[in-house]
């Protein structure tokens, strides 16, 4: 199944606008992280931005074949871990969850179907 033009801008959105739950996240417990976790939280922050942005960019010409899961799950995944940071009450566990939504997306950009189904199941099981 090919990612169409207007899924692959579905998903630039979807990651664009999970980037500032990372931001709103990181304040919310700026005390309880440390100065690596802070760091960590900044550079997923601006990578994740950055990725939605490559994403928007080559959405007419990236093809994704064989991929068994579809853009609504990657949507739902997404929309997910988002929910679920506003409620984490673990700093560690809020980091898996912005580093898996990260990768997510960077798999997004391999355009390598077992690595996004991957990245997908490792995402559903953090928020599960």
């Amino acid at each position: 199944m090919p990612l169409t033009k207007q899924e692959a801008r579905q998903l630039a959105d979807i990651f664009t606008e999970f980037s500032p739950a990372i931001g709103k996240y990181k304040y919310d417990h700026w005390e309880e992280l440390n100065d690596t976790e802070r760091k960590l939280l900044m550079d997923l922050e601006y990578d994740l931005s950055e990725t939605a942005s490559q994403l928007s960019a080559v959405a007419g010409i990236l093809t994704l074949e064989e991929v068994e899961a579809s853009v609504t799950d990657l949507t739902t995944a997404v929309a997910d871990a988002e929910k679920f940071l506003k409620k984490v009450a673990t700093v560690k566990k809020g980091l898996g969850i912005v580093t898996g939504v990260f990768q997510l997306a960077a798999a997004v950009m391999t355009k390598e179907p077992k690595a996004i189904l991957k990245e997908l199941k490792s995402l559903k099981k953090l928020i599960a």
